[in-house]
Parts: structure tokens; sequence; C-alpha cells
């Protein structure tokens, strides 16, 4: 983000023509962009890293599990281990 609003700081004074410098931060910019959606891509196709499928809005936060003291926490505390 920063690369494009550089560019577009340069490109302020004459948009109609912009310079080297504001053509090349765009470029940069795009390329960036581009490397870093498809590194997403990979990460989310090929290695499997994404989203929790049982996540939603009223989902229980992933900090506050069961106690080990109460009884559904032992059950699953057992089967684990």
């Amino acid at each position: 983000m920063i690369l494009f609003a550089l560019s577009w700081w340069l490109r302020r004074a004459a948009p109609d023509s912009p310079s080297r410098t504001a053509l090349a931060l765009s470029f940069i910019a795009v390329l960036v962009a581009l490397l870093t959606g498809w590194l997403g891509a990979e990460l989310v196709d090929r290695l499997g890293v994404g989203v929790d499928s049982g996540a939603h809005l009223n989902a229980p936060n992933s900090l506050s599990r069961p106690r080990a003291d109460q009884g559904q926490g032992k059950a699953a505390l057992r089967r684990v281990a």
C-alpha cells in the first residue's frame, strides 16, 4: 500500500504525464501484490492453511476451553492422551 501511496503522491503534480519513478513504483507494487496473492493461494491450496470449518459468529473463543476438572473436559483430555 505504501508503494501505491508513493506513486500517487508523485503523480499529484502532473497526473497526465507521470514520472518514471511513479510508474516504476506502480509496477513494483502490482508485482508485490501478485506475489503475495500467489503465496497466499499456496498456503491455502497446497499446505491447507485456512479457517476452521466450524468457525461461525457464535463459535466459542479458542482460548476458552473446558477446564480439566469439569466432566466433559476430563473425557476429552483422556481421549487425546
